[in-house]
């Protein structure tokens, strides 16, 4: 868990990107380097750390439909919009839609994220053979199993930790905004339910890594630099455990939750405060400049510098304020942090061009907010909901 990077709530870091800074120039030019498409291989590919749980049985996919914030049936039916069902929808042979996976979380009763994980078809053109959890790796396969299995009491299910035969790759190039699912030798790669801006993931089975051989690989690092800098929270990094909550993590954005599904366990706190709107704090995503340096000069290179130890680690209740002095009362220090980061900020102090958001750590490091994928639509949907309410105060 990173905690500390600038003295703040940072919620996940890379360690060394090079003098970046906020701006829409030096943003777009990293982000190039992962989604850019050569004429010598289809795109980029990375292996992932991950932990697999394959769930099958004759009560499978009830089970899994009343732990998890999102509707199951959108695997099976991606064309799916609004189903209360725990009942699977079964495929039409005869339809185009192609069955996807679903980005989900794993809640206590009181709402708060266990962890996070994608679900996947174990075989798309058969419910009856089960569904496999996608978890990150570092979380571990006897944790997600202890989990699971204490809501197992008599339904008709079996678990297996799979983690050794199946291997998790996101695929990735300038071709990914096209929405549509990747063949590759007869196995389906579908998009990336979080967004098609993360691409592709799939689930190949060991020794059949050869599928990918027209992807170049890339290190797991380089595609969680990608993520973080689009500002999407995963894994342990992000979601401590039982403490997250959906909203704040970015959930409704990432397609990680749903409002119409029926009941889960932690349905009742995260419907609540969807219809009471009132969301107070999100992650954002954040570059560091440190003091004297450069802020508007790009680098080519990637890994060559580091901006060293900022500043001590603050208790992680604390959270990004813009104006404020980002200090801490403990004595362990953050060690060396990298360029980026993902952070969590009280949207009161956030600007509404958010890019020119600037925050300011006791060493005199610039902490500057990028835009996030999703700002656009948070911004109307406020503006809508504070005209509602001032209407209202007229009536």
């Amino acid at each position: 868990m990173n905690r500390g990077i600038l003295g703040a709530r940072v919620l996940s870091r890379n360690g060394c990107l090079y003098a970046n800074n906020a701006s829409a120039l030096s943003y777009h030019s990293i982000l190039r380097r992962y989604t850019s498409h050569s004429t010598s291989h289809k795109g980029y590919h990375s292996r992932l750390n991950r932990s697999l749980i394959r769930i099958d049985g004759l009560d499978s996919f009830r089970f899994i439909q009343n732990l998890i914030s999102t509707n199951l049936n959108l695997i099976h039916r991606p064309d799916l919009k609004s189903d209360s069902s725990h009942t699977a929808q079964k495929v039409d042979p005869s339809s185009e839609v192609k069955p996807g996976i679903v980005y989900t979380s794993f809640m206590t009763s009181a709402g708060r994220i266990v962890f996070d994980a994608f679900v996947h078809p174990t075989d798309p053109t058969d419910l009856d053979k089960g569904y496999i959890l996608d978890v990150d790796g570092r979380i571990g396969a006897e944790a997600v199993l202890e989990h699971v299995k204490k809501f197992k009491l008599r339904t008709k299910v079996n678990f297996t930790n799979v983690t050794e035969d199946y291997s998790v790759h996101s695929l990735m190039n300038s071709r990914h905004s096209d929405d549509k699912t990747v063949q590759l030798e007869g196995t389906d790669c579908p998009i990336d339910p979080r967004g098609n801006f993360m691409g592709n993931r799939v689930i190949v089975q060991k020794g059949e890594e050869k599928i990918l051989r027209d992807f170049r690989e890339i290190s797991e690092e380089e595609y969680r630099i990608y993520r973080i800098l689009k500002g999407v929270p995963e894994g342990h990094d992000c979601f401590w455990r039982e403490e997250a909550l959906p909203f704040e993590h970015l959930m409704e954005e990432l397609n990680g939750v749903s409002f119409n599904k029926g009941c889960y366990i932690g349905q009742e706190l995260t419907n609540r405060t969807h219809h009471m709107g009132v969301i107070r704090k999100k992650i954002l995503p954040v570059v560091a400049v440190a003091a004297g340096e450069d802020g508007e000069k790009l680098s080519e290179g990637l890994y060559d510098k580091d901006i060293g130890e900022i500043s001590q680690l603050v208790d992680r209740t604390s959270t990004l304020q813009r104006g404020k002095t980002l200090t801490s009362s403990t004595e362990k220090k953050s060690g060396k942090a990298g360029r980026f980061g993902l952070a969590m900020v009280r949207l009161e102090h956030v600007n509404e061009k958010v890019e020119e958001t600037t925050l300011h750590t006791e060493d005199g490091t610039c902490v500057h907010v990028i835009r996030p994928f999703w700002w656009d639509h948070f911004v109307s949907e406020k503006k809508k909901l504070d005209q509602q309410l001032i209407d209202h105060i007229k009536q």
